[in-house]
């Protein structure tokens, strides 16, 4: 019936399937293999067009003449734009779950850059004059000031007018490669500080569960969350202890939680890269915020607080589940920073960041790099 259905929808807009089975104009792959794809991040389409035009370069180089040697460096630089290409299809439940976890990121990011290096090698030298200024960005971007490559390589370009030489090209190779790997350091703090923060995210969703299980299977730790005397218990949901309690009491958390979330977003900082840090902080906050609900009751009922040893309604229990959900952000507040941190450690150019820089010296093209998606060697055009 979806078949069927489709082909009536091509006839009647007058689309025409390629070879592949696909409508033309919407998922068609070239002879590289290269698509936008339609089911896809934003991160992943740049990264994509980016690929695309590496291998344009690439296949512009393999045309002219090359040696045995280079011939097989353009072979292997075709097999990893491939590997990208492969990374980048989401296609099948593993595919989905190696881009959760960062595999396929990794080997996306990693190929890519390799690809650049083999390109920039195999670049003719009548192509290479304006190379290095995008090089010389990116680096400055990623090494250090004092970074010996760095130095060398801005000192050529300016004994040379900003133009590129042959004999330089294995100087300007080496400190991309020093370049691609600062970036990728910086990419696995914020992969690593995003695993810590869904690791925390689960254990603290499984200990909120646990009490709900426990208190439903155990009407002895339920009535710890209800006030009075027995015969006379005022618990969250009425005057009986059971399960339900407890869970009202943590889904109270959760909402006033989620709600503090909302207000902190004016604080969380957007990044252009794949890791959603700021969704992963506002998911952490939820169930922190059911688990200081329910401690925090429990704490209540424990007479922890002086002049505070009991409540008389179960809206005043559920009220205090709801201020106990949102002073959760006492203690995500830190976390916060760390991971404010972090991404101001993942380098970004000025258009990015919405914001300056300031100068370095010499050559200092921090403001002016390639944007997202473009490649840092197609950059052919002077910066002023």
């Amino acid at each position: 019936m979806k078949g069927l259905i489709t082909k009536r929808r091509d006839r009647a807009t007058g689309a025409s399937r390629p070879p592949g089975g696909t409508v033309a104009g919407r998922h068609h792959k070239d002879s590289d293999g290269d698509v936008a794809g339609l089911k896809t991040s934003p991160w992943c389409a740049r990264l994509g067009a980016h690929v695309a035009d590496l291998q344009a370069q690439l296949n512009s180089i393999k045309e002219g003449r090359l040696s045995h040697t280079d011939r097989e460096v353009a072979k292997k630089t075709d097999t990893q734009l491939k590997a990208v290409r492969e990374s980048l299809d989401h296609s099948g439940f593993r595919s989905k779950w190696w881009r959760i976890t960062g595999r396929r990121i990794d080997r996306a990011i990693s190929n890519v850059h390799e690809a650049e290096i083999q390109i920039l090698r195999l670049a003719p030298d009548a192509e290479l004059k304006w190379k290095g200024l995008p090089v010389l960005a990116f680096a400055q971007l990623h090494l250090d000031a004092d970074d010996p490559r760095l130095r060398n390589f801005e000192r050529h370009l300016k004994e040379n007018n900003d133009n590129l030489s042959p004999k330089m090209r294995d100087l300007a190779v080496i400190t991309l490669h020093a370049a691609n790997q600062a970036e990728e350091e910086e990419r696995a703090r914020v992969r690593n500080f995003s695993y810590i923060v869904g690791a925390a995210t689960l254990i603290m969703t499984i200990l909120a569960g646990f009490f709900v299980v426990w208190g439903t299977l155990n009407h002895e730790l339920a009535t710890r969350f209800c006030f009075g005397e027995e015969g006379h218990l005022i618990c969250p949901l009425g005057t009986s202890a059971s399960g339900v309690d407890i869970f009202s009491i943590a889904i109270s958390g959760t909402v006033s939680a989620a709600l503090a979330g909302a207000v902190s977003l004016r604080n969380i900082r957007a990044t252009s890269g794949p890791y959603h840090v700021g969704v992963c902080l506002l998911l952490l906050r939820l169930p922190v915020g059911a688990l200081s609900a329910i401690l925090g009751v429990l704490l209540i009922s424990g007479r922890f607080f002086p002049g505070l040893t009991s409540l008389d309604t179960s809206s005043q229990i559920l009220a205090w589940a709801i201020a106990f959900g949102i002073l959760q952000e006492s203690l995500t507040r830190t976390v916060d920073k760390q991971g404010r941190l972090v991404l101001e450690n993942v380098k970004a150019d000025a258009g990015q960041r919405g914001e300056g820089t300031g100068s370095r010296g010499y050559g200092d093209e921090r403001s002016r790099s390639a944007p997202p998606g473009v490649s840092h060697l197609t950059h052919r055009r002077k910066v002023k």
